[in-house]
């Protein structure tokens, strides 16, 4: 299992994660700030520390992992709205993070299909 921090879209992450069973990544919904009329310092901000979900899934993607479970998520959505978004760039399965949600590791993954 592999967690981001608050971080942009990076390789490097990518590299860190490389074959993980569960990548877990931050995301940001821009469009959220951008419609409720954040200054652009603060827009800035959440634009280059933190990754949309479309740079989560294509992270994922490079990666090569299981599953991408998106938390720590900023900006109001629907969960599908962010799970469709990773889907764009990831064709493993998204699940957008809930409070005591478990997800399968290693073995238990594999015999949970």
């Amino acid at each position: 299992v592999v967690f981001s921090g608050d971080t942009a879209e990076c390789p490097s992450l990518a590299v860190l994660a490389a074959g993980a069973d569960v990548l877990v990544h931050e995301a940001v919904n821009l469009d959220f700030y951008a419609g409720k009329g954040f200054a652009p310092e603060f827009l800035n901000h959440q634009q280059i520390s933190h990754t949309t979900p479309e740079g989560a899934g294509r992270v994922a993607a490079a990666a090569g992992v299981g599953r991408l479970v998106l938390s720590h998520l900023a900006g109001r959505a629907e969960p599908g709205w962010w799970s469709s978004r990773a889907c764009a760039y990831f064709d493993g399965p998204v699940d957008v993070a809930a409070s005591g949600q478990r997800f399968a590791v290693g073995a238990a993954m594999a015999s949970a299909g």
